[in-house]
């Protein structure tokens, strides 16, 4: 039993660490472009420019922040 147990786990770490790392990797842009927008907000306002960042926030999370 604690061979098959082994086995499992030598296969399911390493595949869980490399879903976790793809999963960073593709939610990056879309929060580095979350916390742009906050951090330039009463600029994006100043030029009524609201929904061309909405657009690019959503079309972000929509093809998985690629």
């Amino acid at each position: 039993m604690a061979l098959v147990y082994r086995k499992i786990m030598v296969m399911y770490v390493p595949t869980s660490r490399e879903l976790e790392r793809l999963e960073s990797v593709t939610r990056s842009p879309v929060f580095s472009h979350f916390g742009e927008t906050l951090e330039g907000a009463s600029t994006i306002r100043a030029f009524r420019a609201e929904s061309q960042f909405f657009a690019t926030a959503m079309d972000k999370v929509t093809r998985g922040g690629t």
